[in-house]
């Protein structure tokens, strides 16, 4: 893949986010169309699952962020 922080093969994409404070990686599949996209992806750092299909210009990777965030939040309270 072209993208910064994305790297692919036999379907995986590991995410990579480096502008956190320590790396962010993600395991999944993100894609889409037009009108919609979804993405599904392990969060290595929580051991979460998540999920996001969305219809729409809204980015499901954006989203599927947010919620990545909240459950790692909660992680971190309990």
């Amino acid at each position: 893949m072209d993208e910064r922080g994305l790297f692919y093969g036999q379907g995986i994409m590991l995410f990579a986010q480096d502008d956190q404070p320590s790396p962010v990686l993600w395991l999944g599949h993100a894609g889409g169309t037009r009108s919609s996209n979804a993405v599904v992806f392990y969060d290595i750092e929580t051991g979460a699952f998540i999920a996001v299909a969305i219809n729409g210009q809204l980015s499901a990777i954006a989203l599927a962020n947010q919620l990545r965030k909240c459950v790692r939040q909660f992680l971190l309270e309990q």
